[in-house]
Order: C-alpha cells, then structure tokens, then sequence
C-alpha cells in the first residue's frame, strides 16, 4: 500500500480533509502519522523519509530542496486547496513530483462568493455594516 502523510495548517485539515474524504484516502493509503504542520516537519523531517505521497492545502509547506531531501520517495501531492504557487518550488518542479489541486473545485463558490459582495456592495450593505459599527444603531433610511 502507498504510504502518505497529511502537511497543512493545523485548522485546515478538519476543513480540507472531511471524515469521509479521510476514509476514503485510508482505504488506498496507509497515513504513516498524524497530521502535521509545516513546522513540525521542518523539527522532525525524519517524519517525511517514507511518505510517497502528500495531502495538502491551506498553509501547506514550501517543497523545496530541503523537503525533497527529507522526502526522498516522495512521488505526489494532493493539494485540497487552490493556487500551488505558494508551495512549488524550481526544485519541486525540477524533481517531477506530480501535483494536483482543488482549483477547479473552489472556482465555483470563489465566484458565487465574489457575485455575492458585489450585489452587497451595490446594495450599500458595507457603508450600513460601517455605520453601524461607528454610531452603534442601525442607520436611518434616507
């Protein structure tokens, strides 16, 4: 079976990794050990040595020269979050690691998000939430 480790940051996991998107990586991947943030495999690299494969996403480590040589087997990251420019590197590319991302998933809710603020915004709701918070009543109409 494939050996992989979780690296995120510490409150992404739960939101990343649900306990079904858990079960279901378990029965494919034997998970070496709990998950861990980028700081804490930077203080015990030897937690990377047999990991093939990576789960990733929201404050995930930077793979650079220093990781790879932790990760010697290192042969895939699952990356449950948008853009990767945060943790590919020149020396991440240069080793060929694969690397997929959840993009094309969050664009949809990035977009109904953003149509969203801006039908607030044009119903002023940011001018109202900031008049509240200054005059401490919700301001007249008018």
């Amino acid at each position: 079976m494939v050996r992989g480790l979780y690296v995120l940051g510490e409150k992404a996991f739960d939101q990343i990794y649900g306990p079904d998107e858990r079960a279901d990586i378990a029965k494919l991947v034997d998970i070496c050990a709990p998950p861990q943030t980028p700081a804490a495999v930077k203080q015990n690299p030897a937690l990377l040595a047999d990991a093939e494969v990576i789960f990733s996403g929201w404050g995930g480590p930077r793979i650079d020269d220093e990781f790879l040589a932790a990760a010697r087997v290192l042969r895939a990251v699952f990356y449950g979050a948008g853009s990767i420019k945060g943790i590919a590197t020149d020396a991440f590319w240069d080793r060929g690691v694969l690397i997929t991302s959840a993009y094309a998933a969050n664009a949809i809710p990035v977009a109904e998000f953003t149509i969203s603020q801006m039908i607030f915004c044009l119903k002023r709701g940011w001018q109202c939430a900031m008049a509240i918070r200054r005059d401490g009543a919700f301001p007249s109409r008018g």
